[in-house]
């Protein structure tokens, strides 16, 4: 299946996904034997959707990747949470890039987290913990980020998660081309915007806290 991969693709998603601050050049060769691990399993499990393996790159690296970049300069983290992981999007990615950033990617699928901790121990990714669970049943210590991909809407997921965050957690949700109209949709006071996606313009992620504009906590 890696012949299906357009390496016009790799090559320009590699050049964006160095220029993003923070995160280790040195891990990026890791990048690769992810891919070549994904590709090999979704031909076992539906990993990521066919149509999308020529450009995997810049539709999943990247585009997890560049999360990374939407957290601000000034803000300090050393632990993440990756909400519904699947196949380990942006969780994984994230943490081959930021080795000094302990990553618990949260997963219930059995086959799912097999192939994570596959990917854990084949790739010696000594800052990731796999978690078979879901996010309301997660016991451990608040965090500095939270992400997730697809997997609930954002006051929805806020709702389940909250119990890791702080009023300063860090939230990455990516939304594709609804993330405006989600925005607006969230009732409670909060301190979220969107940024664009740079692997599609129309696309947008939700990001900030849950502190609002005023510097109170919401609850």
């Amino acid at each position: 299946m890696t012949d299906a991969v357009d390496p016009r693709d790799r090559d320009e998603s590699l050049v964006r996904i160095r220029q993003i601050p923070r995160m280790d050049v040195a891990r990026v060769p890791l990048l690769d034997d992810y891919v070549a691990a994904l590709l090999a399993e979704t031909g076992h499990q539906n990993l990521i959707a066919r149509s999308t393996v020529g450009n995997i790159w810049s539709r999943h690296i990247l585009d997890s990747a560049q999360l990374i970049g939407f957290v601000p300069r000034e803000t300090r983290f050393e632990s993440w949470v990756d909400v519904g992981t699947g196949a380990g999007l942006p969780g994984m990615v994230c943490a081959i890039l930021l080795p000094d950033c302990e990553f618990t990617l949260i997963e219930p699928r059995t086959k799912r987290v097999e192939f994570l901790r596959s990917v854990v121990g084949a790739l010696s990714l000594g800052n990731v913990r796999v978690e078979p669970s879901t996010i309301q049943n997660v016991v451990r210590d608040k965090v500095d980020v939270i992400s997730a991909r697809a997997v609930a809407a954002t006051d929805k997921l806020v709702a389940m998660a909250s119990h890791l965050a702080r009023p300063d957690t860090f939230w990455l949700l990516p939304k594709g081309r609804g993330a405006f109209s989600e925005l607006d949709g969230i009732a409670a006071p909060h301190g979220f915007h969107v940024e664009h996606s740079v692997t599609d313009p129309q696309s947008g992620v939700i990001v900030g806290t849950m502190r609002n504009l005023s510097g109170k906590s919401c609850s």
